[in-house]
């Protein structure tokens, strides 16, 4: 069962064994930032893009995974979050324009579409 944590991941790099523990980790946080700070949504946005950023960086720098396609889709998979990340700035209370958030809204429905077609598409593509 513990096998699964680790399936695909360079198992020879202490660093890239943390990749399982690193994204449990920034579940809990996520959570954690949207009970306690949700009065504060801009708060929640910024530790959001802080978290993204951190681990797209371990990502890039580690390479966690042995297959180099995994690499790739988890850098694009957090980059779009990383974007994500951005654009709800967009949807605080700075944004007075209604109408404007409600067109960023729909920016990120095709931004999760997109994703997910990508995602299909390689799993898809690796699975033939």
């Amino acid at each position: 069962m513990i096998d699964t944590l680790y399936d695909e991941t360079k198992i020879s790099n202490y660093a890239c064994l943390a990749n399982a523990t690193l994204y449990m980790m920034r579940r809990m946080m996520t959570a954690i930032l949207a009970v306690v700070f949700k009065s504060y949504p801009s708060l929640q946005a910024c530790m959001f893009c802080m978290m993204s950023v951190l681990i797209l960086a371990y990502n890039l720098y580690f390479i966690p995974y042995e297959s180099r396609i995994m690499n790739v889709l988890e850098c694009f998979n957090e980059g779009c979050i990383l974007i994500v990340s951005y654009i709800l700035f967009l949807l605080t209370d700075y944004t007075p324009d209604v109408e404007f958030q409600y067109m960023v809204g729909w920016v990120l429905i095709g931004l999760s579409i997109l994703n997910i077609l990508v995602n299909l598409g390689v799993m898809t593509v690796v699975s033939i």
